[in-house]
């Protein structure tokens, strides 16, 4: 309570309007430290405040700060016989649960301020400030003639008896603590009914009066951080617990020496406290713990007081507390789930290690802050001599976590984006080709067919339906068929000139046409019946050919080929399938006869000028951009001759084309292949 009004008396009232919407949290933030002071001078609108608490208005908030407390025992300590006395003339009160309000038995006598009027030992000179319990009044003392503090209860006659237990209680506490940063009290006494007690004059204004003007400078507001913290240490160490530090509730001396005051909503961990056993919302709701924002008050012990403390350190850094909304509800919801700015965001030359100081005092978790008041005040006086502090400026991980704490919604929301793109992407059938393609135009080598033995990706493209693929060791694919099977492994080489190369083997032919190989240069020509034709070069060879009429394979001159085709399946049952080229490229090799078949490598190199193929490191004959297109030029008219009803024919394409798709070929056979490459030159 501060003994000190921060306005003057003759300030003009804000008007029942303005006083209703700051019971119910409606007033804005503009206003709000402005009618605050000017209630703390003004008896009558205090006045008129309690009247409207009175009326119970429907906010569950207030609903909590409203929860009557039961009478708790008084200390059974020497110097407190009177204490006693009043407890036992107060005892003839009782509280009417039933009815949701206290109901007096016996009225406590009303008395009324008049200047000079005297209070025991003491003449009152001035009302001084007052608060929602309690009203203070500069006095003087006789016969020594010492000015004092002198609080009574502000409602006089007509005060709560949960007011009388609060007052009671502030007495205690103040009384247990002799600290130079903790306002004295003198004597507790009791006038007309009316309990009272003296207490030092500190009248150097509060901190609150004093941050109205603007943030503090940095060593002073560590230095006064210190020394509350030592004090609040004391405290806690002699079993009293705040509960409601605030800077209204920090009195200043005239050298600037702080001191805490107002203990009304103290705890003294000594004694049952009814106040948290009826789960009665407690303290300020800008500087309560997030603990006490729940309203879980029998877990509030010492880390709620260094939790405010965090929050007057960050308002002298900053000008501002952490969290403040418009309404109560607001402010307690920020208390609870949001991650404060930190300091040095709005006071760029905040020492990181004082933001870490005051951040860890903001921690939400209790068992995050610092133990005790005692490592806090010892934090600080090292920072205050250039000594490295316990509490650390948050790293990178950290401060990530912050920041998503603070934006939760939109990282949640990026974080679902996010997680529906990686799975949209994992799970996207082209995403392989994709990479491929990336590759390629890197000028990479890629491996179509790797260690996995599984293409990366590739598609039927004839055959499907009379073709099974299976993988037939860790790092072979197989493909068996009854008829001709194109497998697509990239639809674009991406450049003009590559190297397309693998390594087969052709396992078994079960007719005389069979052969096993690679194909490249492919079009997808338009057809008819919504069929396409497929235009295509190939290179491919057969281990084994069976004759007609011979039930086992004869011993023959084989043929490694390299030549242009044309697969046409024009109607049901009706297919062109015809090698485009009199003066097919073919190698001739003696087989091997025994089974398994080798591995036979297949290479070809392809540009705009020409094709080179070579069948185990041995090249077979070159193909050239001209000889393709005379060739092609020769046997198109024989083919058209041969089939006059497919007018398709007339005008396939007889220029050479590098780019097309490359992919596996196999006709009537079973065959196996790995390490299929490509790599753009």
């Amino acid at each position: 309570m501060s003994s000190v009004g921060a306005l003057p008396l003759s300030s003009p009232c804000p008007g029942q309007d303005a006083l209703r919407a700051f019971h119910e949290g409606r007033l804005a933030v503009s206003d709000l430290e402005r009618v605050s002071e000017h209630l703390s001078v003004c008896g009558q609108c205090q006045s008129y405040v309690q009247v409207l608490e009175s009326e119970q208005l429907e906010d569950p908030l207030v609903d909590k700060l409203k929860k009557c407390m039961q009478p708790m025992p008084l200390l059974e300590e020497p110097g407190y016989a009177r204490l006693e006395q009043v407890a036992r003339v107060l005892g003839g009160t009782t509280l009417d649960m039933g009815r949701g309000r206290e109901q007096l038995q016996r009225p406590i006598p009303a008395w009324e301020f008049k200047e000079h009027k005297k209070v025991g030992a003491y003449v009152l000179l001035a009302r001084i400030g007052q608060g929602g319990m309690g009203v203070v009044y500069k006095a003087m003392q006789h016969p020594v003639r010492r000015e004092v503090a002198l609080k009574m209860v502000l409602a006089g006659a007509h005060a709560r008896r949960d007011t009388i237990v609060r007052f009671h209680r502030e007495g205690q506490a103040i009384a247990r603590l002799r600290h130079a940063n903790v306002v004295q009290i003198y004597e507790f006494a009791e006038h007309e009914g009316l309990p009272y007690f003296s207490m030092e004059l500190v009248d150097g204004g509060s901190l609150a009066a004093k941050l109205a003007r603007g943030p503090l400078p940095i060593p002073e507001a560590a230095q006064l951080l210190r020394d509350l913290a030592r004090a609040v240490a004391f405290a806690h160490q002699n079993h009293v617990i705040h509960r409601d530090l605030k800077p209204s509730n920090i009195l200043l001396a005239a050298d600037g020496t702080p001191k805490i005051t107002d203990f009304g909503l103290a705890k003294l961990i000594d004694h049952d406290d009814v106040q948290t056993r009826s789960e009665a919302l407690v303290g300020t709701p800008t500087y309560m713990s997030p603990e006490q924002a729940e309203g879980k008050t029998e877990a509030i012990g010492p880390a709620a007081d260094i939790y405010a403390l965090g929050v007057i350190l960050y308002e002298t850094l900053t000008g501002r507390p952490p969290f403040r909304g418009e309404r109560k509800a607001q402010t307690l919801d920020l208390v609870r789930f949001a991650e404060p700015l930190p300091p040095r965001n709005i006071r760029r030359e905040v020492p990181k290690d004082l933001e870490a100081i005051c951040l860890k005092c903001l921690e939400k978790q209790p068992r995050q802050r610092y133990a005790t008041c005692q490592d806090l005040a010892d934090d600080l006086d090292r920072y205050l001599h250039g000594a490295p502090t316990v509490a650390r400026p948050a790293g990178m991980i950290k401060r990530a976590w912050h920041f998503a704490w603070r934006h939760k919604v939109a990282c949640l929301a990026l974080l679902a984006v996010t997680a529906a793109a990686v799975a949209a992407y994992r799970l996207d059938p082209q995403r392989p080709l994709r990479e491929i393609e990336a590759a390629l135009d890197n000028k990479e080598v890629v491996h179509l067919i790797g260690h996995t033995g599984k293409p990366k990706w590739f598609r039927f493209i004839v055959g499907e339906e009379k073709t099974k693929v299976t993988q037939a060791a860790d790092d072979v694919w197989s493909i068996h068929t009854m008829g001709l099977c194109l497998v697509e492994l990239l639809p674009d080489p991406r450049h003009a000139a590559y190297r397309f190369s693998g390594e087969v083997r052709h396992d078994s032919s079960p007719r005389a046409i069979g052969e096993a190989g690679v194909f490249f240069m492919h079009q997808l020509l338009p057809g008819q019946g919504n069929k396409g034709a497929h235009l295509f070069q190939k290179t491919t060879y057969s281990e084994e050919i069976r004759q007609p009429n011979f039930p086992v394979a004869v011993p023959v001159p084989h043929f490694v080929m390299l030549q242009p085709r044309i697969y046409f399946p024009l109607r049901e049952g009706f297919i062109v399938d015809a090698n485009l080229s009199g003066k097919r490229r073919k190698f001739e090799f003696e087989p091997f006869g025994k089974r398994p078949f080798p591995w036979r490598k297949l290479e070809i190199v392809v540009s705009p000028e020409q094709v080179e193929a070579f069948w185990d490191g041995t090249p077979l004959p070159l193909q050239t951009a001209r000889h393709y297109t005379e060739e092609m030029e020769t046997e198109l008219p024989h083919l058209q001759m041969k089939h006059p009803d497919i007018p398709f024919l007339e005008k396939l394409p007889t220029e050479f084309r590098t780019r097309g798709s490359l992919g596996l070929f196999v006709n009537s056979s079973s065959a196996s292949f790995r390490a299929v490459a490509v790599q753009p030159l």
